[in-house]
């Protein structure tokens, strides 16, 4: 893996300072425009010409769009590299994260996760004289709560006796 050296006179002040940063880790909070992926590439790309491993390196953004450029900007960074950085959205860790340790709550990882189209088809198949809606915002809010369906259910008081 070749990588060039780093082009540190062409960042400001604040971007220096995140890629230079000996922390341990850095948050990189900017508007659109500003180059937190560039500086969030370089910021890698200096962790590695340092030593770090790649696949020690997590890297966490909010959109996919983001996590995609970053990807393909590390990508060309570091070649056809066996090892990368992982970088991903918050949601895509999650998932990552539960796969790979579901299994410390008993659980198999053989879960899917469904999105707000495939919650209002499944309730709407469940019940369909409540608006899906009302549904939705109590099942939301027994979650919040952490209530298990059991509770839910043993708390009731719905008549579930004909």
């Amino acid at each position: 893996m070749v990588i060039k050296m780093l082009d540190l006179t062409t960042l400001n002040e604040k971007q220096y300072k995140a890629v230079t940063s000996t922390s341990k880790y850095i948050r990189v909070i900017a508007g659109a425009g500003s180059g937190k992926t560039r500086v969030i590439v370089e910021r890698i790309k200096r962790l590695i010409l340092n030593g770090v491993d790649p696949n020690e390196i997590l890297c966490i953004t909010f959109t996919n769009k983001a996590a995609t450029t970053m990807k393909q900007r590390a990508m060309a960074m570091l070649g056809n590299s066996n090892t990368n950085p992982l970088l991903c959205t918050f949601h895509k860790f999650g998932l990552l994260f539960l796969k790979f340790h579901i299994n410390e709550l008993d659980r198999n990882n053989n879960f899917i996760i469904i999105d707000t189209d495939d919650k209002k088809k499944i309730i709407k198949e469940i019940e369909s004289e409540v608006q899906t809606a009302i549904v939705a915002n109590e099942i939301s809010k027994y979650k919040n709560m952490l209530l298990s369906v059991e509770a839910v259910m043993d708390n009731s008081k719905l008549d579930t006796q004909y």
